[in-house]
């Protein structure tokens, strides 16, 4: 895996635990997230987006012309704002 997919995954990652109420029993859920960063994780291009995926959660990275990522882990679904343009550079794809 590429270092700029990982600071996305692990950007993704760091909005769910974050999302996760504060409490003992979320403690093991919160670790579970920050373990999946370095899980192997399936890479899809269509129509411009970007997903990444594993069998817990996905990842979709919007179309250039759109300004978010779309978060999706069981019930869980966010919609944040790309606020960090360098992870965000004009990937060079063969579609």
């Amino acid at each position: 895996m590429l270092e700029k997919e990982k600071s996305i995954i692990n950007y993704a990652l760091t909005i769910l635990a974050m999302n996760v109420p504060n409490q003992a029993s979320n403690k093991q859920k919160i670790e579970s997230l920050i373990k999946l960063a370095d899980k192997d994780w399936n890479r899809e291009i269509k129509d411009g987006v970007v997903t990444y995926s594993n069998e817990k959660i996905k990842i979709q990275i919007a179309k250039e012309s759109e300004n978010f990522i779309r978060i999706t882990a069981g019930k869980l679904n966010f919609i944040v704002p790309k606020n960090t343009p360098e992870l965000f550079e004009k990937e060079k794809t063969n579609e």
